[in-house]
């Protein structure tokens, strides 16, 4: 046993993680939860003399080690996957593309930096970074194919910065409305499934170096996303009405590539609550494209 579970037989695999003090562990209960009693003649009593008989050992082997394996796998620079941001519900990327970034090695879930788009709606559900405070990074890993809890999704860990609730992220183009009454309502009273074709359509994930390229279309207009981030010195940061300076902040990049158009197209940047000690309010931010020369 501890042979395979070093090296592996058949169709299981190594268990690399496991330091020989676990191995041991391992076959110490399968000894006495399966051989001792459902097969006593394969079940070899541990005596004395039989330890006697055993090599003197110089050492026990490194200590285990906290392991998580779904945390710990490289997924690379992004993931798709049902994340959460927000604390009141409403803001669940159910297509959700989580992408890393500021590069270094580890993949997506050893990043500092986040941004979550949701192709279901076309909106970036919101943008967070990684908080020294907390030695969680990324996501919370909840849900059956990680931690294996049932109805659960993962929930963004961090500092959320900016995000957009649950709802288009560009206008409708025949209405310049951001009015969401076309998507299904659940029974929980949200709305779920892609917008209606003639108003938007996601095409697929490109990418360049280590950078992905989001494509999707509007109206008639094909559109090309690139994001980035990048930290901002604290310096660069000085709240101008108290002249204190905050921890470093983040900015987040967002690149389009538009097509030619014959329609005007209204974009969703952020909705993000202002600083309380100023402002307790929210506001939007709208960039809007007028229709091309030539379509």
């Amino acid at each position: 046993m501890y042979r395979t579970l070093t090296h592996g037989f058949g169709l299981m695999v190594p268990q690399t993680w496991m330091v020989p003090q676990q191995k041991y562990d391992v076959i110490h209960y399968v000894r006495e939860t399966f051989l001792k009693s459902h097969n006593p003649s394969q079940f070899l009593p541990i005596t004395d003399a039989y330890l006697a008989s055993l090599p003197t050992g110089d050492t026990r082997g490194p200590d285990p080690v906290d392991f998580a394996p779904w945390s710990d796998m490289n997924y690379g620079p992004w993931m798709f996957n049902t994340i959460e941001a927000g604390n009141d519900g409403n803001n669940i990327a159910y297509k959700g593309l989580a992408i890393r970034l500021d590069r270094g090695p580890g993949g997506v879930s050893k990043g500092n930096q986040w941004i979550l788009f949701d192709h279901d709606t076309m909106r970036v559900a919101a943008g967070w970074t990684h908080t020294s405070q907390s030695d969680a990074r990324f996501i919370d890993w909840q849900g059956i194919h990680f931690d294996g809890r049932h109805q659960a999704h993962p929930h963004l860990v961090g500092e959320q910065l900016f995000g957009n609730p649950n709802g288009p992220g560009w206008a409708n183009p025949a209405t310049g409305s951001f009015d969401d009454s076309d998507r299904v309502e659940g029974r929980d009273g949200k709305r779920y499934g892609p917008l209606p074709r003639p108003w938007a359509k996601y095409h697929g994930l490109y990418q360049s170096h280590d950078e992905p390229i989001v494509a999707y279309r509007i109206g008639d207009m094909e559109v090309r996303e690139r994001f980035a981030g990048f930290p901002l010195p604290s310096s660069q940061s000085t709240n101008a009405t108290t002249q204190r300076t905050p921890s470093p902040q983040s900015v987040f990049l967002r690149t389009f590539e538009l097509a030619a158009t014959s329609q005007s197209h209204t974009l969703l940047v952020a909705t993000a609550e202002n600083d309380q000690q100023h402002v307790a309010s929210v506001s939007e931010t709208l960039v809007k494209f007028a229709p091309s020369a030539s379509s």
